[in-house]
């Protein structure tokens, strides 16, 4: 009966745990000179090229899935010999992502455009 009443209790606090982070990261962290890195974000999933900032989003294709290159307007195309870019989720709101240029402090948000049907999903730049 006690070992009943542990597991209860046990899974009863990961639950709680978890509704008061609903936004668990749920990937590993790639290694520090990957080059890239796969993100989800409003259902969708990405991958970020953390050497030059381009990002891709998985969609569908005529057969099957496949990756499409986004524009991300002012991105310049610099070459590092290391990783530069990071994407990462909004403290204040999970649902919002950020696209950091570590050198020079350039960001990018992913925003929702209403006059776009296909791929309503824009990165906008933001102002230093």
């Amino acid at each position: 009966m006690s070992k009943f009443l542990a597991t209860l209790l046990v899974t009863a606090s990961v639950a709680f745990a978890y509704e008061d982070h609903p936004y668990v990261q749920h990937a590993t962290q790639a290694p520090a000179s990957a080059r890239y890195e796969i993100v989800l974000g409003l259902n969708a999933t990405l991958r970020l090229d953390r050497y030059n900032g381009r990002v891709a989003q998985r969609v569908r294709g005529t057969t099957e899935k496949t990756w499409k290159e986004l524009e991300i307007p002012g991105l310049m195309d610099v070459d590092p010999s290391a990783p530069r870019f990071q994407l990462t989720h909004m403290a204040d709101n999970a649902e919002t992502l950020l696209l950091l240029d570590t050198v020079t402090g350039q960001t990018w948000a992913w925003v929702v455009d209403a006059s776009r049907s296909n791929l309503p999903l824009v990165w906008k730049q933001l102002t230093k």
